[in-house]
């Protein structure tokens, strides 16, 4: 790549960040001004292939997909947990005059089972932007990078980079060492295939 053909101003956007929007027919990778103007150009490369490869996975169509089956199962569950009988209004007559103990252990259960597909729907996206890292490495062969580009993205605080436990399971991304550890075995497996190649030739 050696230049970003038709790039346009898009604002006075600080943070450097890039990211893939698909509406019906038409599919558009982003890149703020600043990632764009202070980001060298082997680094936009790889952010690019990063955002092709949530494209080729179809990562936005499934995204939306497993919120809206989520939500659904959700509230079916909930609306049997809550409004076990009765006609819809009989049983929200009934729920809010017998506003009990039990009526509170079944919302908190309710609340328990939002917080279950809301971190089942973050690891999701962590599985996505895995593959995406992985699609980015393979396209690009460029591990030093991928690795400058991520460091650089969490420098400006756009990547996560605690490594608490909890950022661990509510971030929608890898935190910064779980990627350069993906980057550096994508690296180790590329020398294995090309000493096994090597010794192939010989």
């Amino acid at each position: 790549m050696k230049e970003l053909k038709g790039a346009k101003p898009t604002g006075a956007i600080l943070v450097p960040n890039a990211y893939l929007t698909h509406w019906g027919h038409q599919t558009r990778i982003v890149l703020t001004d600043t990632l764009h103007q202070k980001f060298p150009l082997d680094e936009q490369e790889v952010i690019l292939a990063h955002e092709l490869g949530h494209l080729v996975h179809r990562d936005v169509l499934h995204d939306i997909g497993w919120r809206t089956l989520f939500i659904g199962l959700w509230l079916f569950a909930c609306q049997h947990l809550l409004f076990a009988s009765g006609s819809p209004t009989m049983r929200l007559h009934s729920f809010v005059l017998s506003f009990t103990h039990r009526t509170v252990i079944l919302l908190l259960f309710c609340y328990t089972i939002f917080i279950g597909f809301f971190l089942l729907r973050r690891w999701l996206r962590r599985w996505s932007e895995y593959w995406a890292d992985e699609y980015a490495l393979q396209v690009t062969q460029n591990t030093d990078a991928f690795k400058r580009s991520i460091q650089r993205m969490a420098h400006h605080s756009v990547l996560p980079v605690s490594n608490t436990r909890w950022k661990l399971l509510v971030s929608t991304h890898p935190i910064l060492k779980q990627r350069l550890e993906h980057a550096n075995a994508f690296a180790q497996r590329q020398a294995s295939s090309t000493a096994r190649l090597s010794q192939v030739d010989v």
